[in-house]
């Protein structure tokens, strides 16, 4: 980030407590919000005059603003360092704004710094000084920061929710932790939606983002390696990977155009855990990644428990329950059969057991999902057992080019039934449905 503050004044700076806006919104870094307030101070400030700001007061950011205070007051370990460093002020600027929003959270481009900052005399002496106190954790009061901890943003459609709350339920299980912001993890997974050029072009802006953090990281490892101190952050790297859609449409050329460490396609999130792993270096010292794209005839998660991040009251009373996945119907103009694969869907019994789990959990409306929904056909030995007369039906005018479909177990119209049945004080919607499978049951 060009003309950025010493690296050394950043590095420090990590070690803040938390900073409360004047909105009153969530804390934040106490090391950008200190950033921020140096970018708009006169060069003439001293480090010993930002060394207040850890002691819980700041200057206004804005003209006529009122101080605010800090929601927790910086260790006098930090505030002796903060003293003891010297800002090239010759070379102090504000730091670039490269926040971005995506649809299931608010991120900001974390703070960062030129490749050509170095370290100068007095401040690699206070540099030594704070290592001694630091080394074992001592007064550096960071945020819990782990390589095992992932961070997911979901582009496209209710099924890409859908399978973030069940890539996310598989990554807990596997032992990884959930972490609040980017800035905190050391996965990041982009779940991608590829029906539309223009929602592929959103990720590659946010795959370019991503390698952004990932080079500071890096760098940040290599200063902090140099002057015998912590990782700032405690993280060293950032593994990029890209789920869904495009991951199963791109494939590999994923790894080698978008500098992502990891592929995983709509069938393949049970294999996370193991391509996580995967990801490193070589012996060589080249960056390996890991890919799994292969499309699947039975896979439906049927048994996974979705994890669900409930982030306001409407979040906390309707749910998604995914019941099929994949589409046969091979419309000349849809990718979906491609990227999703052919039909298939979960067990009948699954489905009302996870609507009765919901509805004690204090939902109210759920909305059964699929790519083509209404397509449902449960083929479950219990079904065809329970089922045994019905088959296949279309909607009147309606053909069926597809000729696997037809059969016993249960349909659509028996789903509905017998989950408004279980949960009749509960909402049933669905979506994506067909014009061609609305048979007069349904």
């Amino acid at each position: 980030m060009a003309g950025s503050s010493s690296l050394a004044f950043r590095r420090a700076l990590a070690c803040g407590s938390t900073y409360g806006s004047n909105s009153g919104s969530s804390s934040r870094p106490l090391a950008r919000a200190l950033l921020s307030s140096s970018s708009r101070r006169t060069p003439g400030d001293s480090a010993a005059a930002l060394a207040a700001d850890a002691d819980g007061t700041s200057a206004p950011l804005t003209p006529g603003a009122p101080p605010t205070r800090a929601t927790a007051s910086a260790s006098p370990g930090l505030r002796d360092f903060l003293s003891n460093v010297h800002v090239d002020s010759s070379r102090t600027s504000g730091p670039d704004n490269n926040s971005t929003s995506s649809s299931n959270s608010e991120m900001s481009s974390p703070a960062s710094w030129n490749s050509d900052d170095d370290v100068d005399p007095a401040t690699a002496a206070a540099l030594e000084s704070h290592s001694a106190r630091t080394a074992d954790g001592g007064d550096c009061g960071l945020v819990e920061r782990t390589a095992g901890s992932f961070f997911i943003e979901t582009y496209g459609c209710q099924m890409n929710v859908s399978d973030t709350e069940v890539v996310r339920a598989i990554l807990l299980k596997a032992g990884f932790s959930e972490a609040d912001t980017l800035e905190e993890a050391g996965v990041v997974l982009a779940n991608t939606c590829a029906i539309r050029e223009r929602a592929e072009g959103k990720v590659w802006d946010r795959l370019k983002f991503f390698s952004s953090i990932r080079r500071r990281r890096k760098l940040a490892a290599t200063h902090a390696a140099k002057a015998r101190q912590p990782v700032p952050g405690g993280l060293s790297d950032l593994k990029i990977g890209v789920l869904g859609c495009m991951a199963e449409r791109l494939k590999e050329s994923l790894l080698e155009r978008g500098g992502v460490d990891l592929v995983t396609g709509p069938d393949a999130y049970r294999d996370l855990p193991r391509l996580l792993e995967l990801v490193g270096t070589s012996g060589s010292g080249e960056s390996t990644g890991a890919v799994n794209v292969q499309l699947s005839q039975d896979e439906t998660y049927a048994d996974i428990a979705p994890v669900r991040l409930v982030n306001n009251t409407s979040e906390a009373v309707s749910a998604f329950i995914s019941i099929m996945r994949g589409c046969n119907n091979m419309c000349t103009y849809c990718i979906v059969p491609f990227t999703r694969g052919r039909e298939r869907s979960r067990p009948l019994g699954s489905i009302v057991d996870e609507a009765m789990r919901l509805r004690d959990d204090g939902v109210r409306e759920v909305t059964l999902l699929g790519q083509n929904v209404n397509s449902y056909h449960d083929r479950s030995e219990a079904s065809t057992a329970l089922y045994n007369g019905t088959d296949y039906t279309t909607t009147a005018g309606f053909g069926n080019t597809f000729r696997s479909r037809g059969g016993a177990g249960a349909y659509f119209a028996e789903l509905l039934a017998e989950v408004a049945s279980a949960v009749p004080e509960v909402r049933v919607r669905f979506t994506s449905p067909h014009p061609k499978d609305f048979p007069d049951e349904v």
